[in-house]
């Protein structure tokens, strides 16, 4: 009779420590099921973002915030420039091209962060009335290059045009001419000789 009691007392541990593994298991689930960042814009209304006034008082008066009223393009720029760019993500939702794009040149001019170049998956045309095939993504490299002096920014432009536009702007910047001689000679408008004239000519 005490073996079996000593043998159900064992089996009954072994069964709490199961229950407690499993318990422990579920609420790291549950923690690591967090929010995406895209499930976290669209997660709030533009009155719970601040971005229209709501009626406040008896009398149905509106109350103030601090970004007023505003549409959803503007909300999303505004929330970014609140935030000193740290929740540059934002500036994904905004649909108005010209509005998109100067909300995430700003974000990177104001984090001097190149990981934000890395995650610009779209295409958003920067000089097109210049025949170059020069994208938002070329930009931030090109911006990167001039902030942290660092050629190798502009080896990762996505085409030779980009590439010479980079180059030239950061010799200029730098009034470095060797860094003229990486320019292919290739797109209308950029050349070593007239890189290295202009440095010249500012000198």
């Amino acid at each position: 009779m005490k073996k079996m009691t000593y043998i159900w007392g064992i089996l009954l541990i072994i069964l709490i420590g199961v229950l407690v593994v499993y318990i422990l298991n579920n609420n790291k689930g549950d923690q690591s099921n967090t929010l995406s960042k895209e499930d976290f814009w669209n997660g709030k209304s533009m009155v719970e973002w601040g971005c229209i006034n709501q009626p406040m008082g008896p009398a149905g008066t509106m109350g103030s915030t601090v970004r007023g009223n505003l549409s959803e393009d503007e909300c999303y720029a505004q929330i970014v420039h609140d935030s000193n760019y740290l929740d540059y993500l934002a500036c994904y939702k905004i649909s108005e091209t010209n509005l998109k794009r100067q909300c995430i040149q700003n974000s990177w001019q104001g984090l001097d962060n190149p990981t934000i170049c890395d995650s610009l998956n779209f295409k958003l045309d920067i000089a097109p009335a210049a025949d170059l095939d020069i994208d938002i993504r070329d930009l931030c490299y090109s911006d990167m290059a001039k902030t942290f002096r660092d050629s190798s920014y502009c080896e990762k432009s996505s085409n030779s045009g980009a590439k010479d536009a980079c180059y030239s702007g950061l010799a200029l910047y730098l009034k470095d001419k060797t860094l003229c001689e990486h320019i292919s000679n290739l797109n209308e408008g950029y050349s070593i000789q007239r890189c290295k004239d202009v440095i010249t000519s500012f000198s």
